[in-house]
């Protein structure tokens, strides 16, 4: 039988601790694969895959594109020599853990309203 879950466990957790990753099945790709507990604030984090499908507004491939421009980066030809082109300013809301990229769900959408807006 199962062991009572600890206070910040999830069922769900549990299921990952057991399985792997490369053995959930494409019914939980959907789903959220992993939860931290950060204080009182659940982080949810999603692969840019999972994000896409749950917000329509943002394709794979513009999500890619703004984590791209999330940190700042050298200019490939400056005239000045290290020119510096700035970030978006979306680099707290991206982890990269092995290859994967993870987005925090909370994060990003405060990001999204924190940019100004169009008149």
């Amino acid at each position: 039988m199962n062991s009572p879950l600890s206070p910040g466990e999830s069922a769900f957790v549990r299921f990952l601790s057991k399985k792997t990753l490369k053995s959930v099945s494409s019914k939980f790709e959907k789903e959220i694969l992993t939860e931290s507990r950060c204080g009182s604030e659940v982080k949810k984090w999603l692969s840019v895959q999972q994000f896409s499908v749950k917000h329509p507004a943002f394709t794979e491939n513009s999500l890619r594109a703004l984590i791209f421009a999330s940190k700042p980066r050298l200019r490939a030809r400056g005239k000045g020599g290290n020119d510096v082109i700035p970030g978006n300013g979306l680099a707290h809301a991206i982890r990269k853990v092995g290859r994967r990229v993870l987005i925090d769900e909370i994060a990003f959408m405060e990001w999204v309203d924190s940019r100004p807006t169009v008149k």
